[in-house]
């Protein structure tokens, strides 16, 4: 009857709700068909999460969090665009984000917590003289000249 589907989405909502049974849910939005949660239908599994998502209050934690997360990835964002990073080439601000000095992942995969510590680096690497191209980085070598005169001819005077 049903069709193959992940019931992460489920098990991670019924935990959010511990006095629920999940028979008891999955009767209810069948309307008595069954309490298996595989023999539910697309619509009535998409229903019952979208359901359990409201009264469990997870919907509004997820968009608080994406909000804060948009902020703080906002924030590391405009200050490598401080630093002379190009944060309109997603490859180059992951580049830039996958050196290990850095953050050691790519910025997507970065978590509230990894963000907060890229801006404390960012903000450490502007207050320092920002971003240290391979020239600046390398000291610059000059070549001089010694002339020592091999041969016996010495001035007489």
């Amino acid at each position: 009857m049903g069709t193959e589907r992940n019931y992460a989405r489920f098990y991670a909502l019924l935990k959010q709700m511990p006095y629920a049974d999940k028979e008891t849910l999955v009767e209810q939005y069948t309307h008595g068909r069954t309490t298996h949660l595989h023999e539910t239908t697309a619509q009535e599994y998409r229903i019952m999460c979208d359901e359990m998502e409201r009264v469990s209050g997870y919907a509004e934690r997820r968009k608080a969090l994406q909000s804060l997360l948009r902020k703080k990835r906002s924030a590391c964002l405009r200050l490598m665009q401080q630093l002379g990073v190009n944060t309109t080439d997603w490859p180059t601000v992951d580049n830039f984000c996958l050196n290990p000095r850095v953050s050691g992942k790519r910025f997507a995969q970065l978590d509230a917590e990894a963000l907060d510590t890229l801006q404390v680096k960012l903000r450490m690497i502007k207050k320092h003289g920002g971003l240290k191209t391979r020239a600046q980085a390398q000291p610059k070598t000059s070549q001089s000249m010694i002339y020592i005169p091999l041969g016996g001819d010495t001035a007489k005077a």
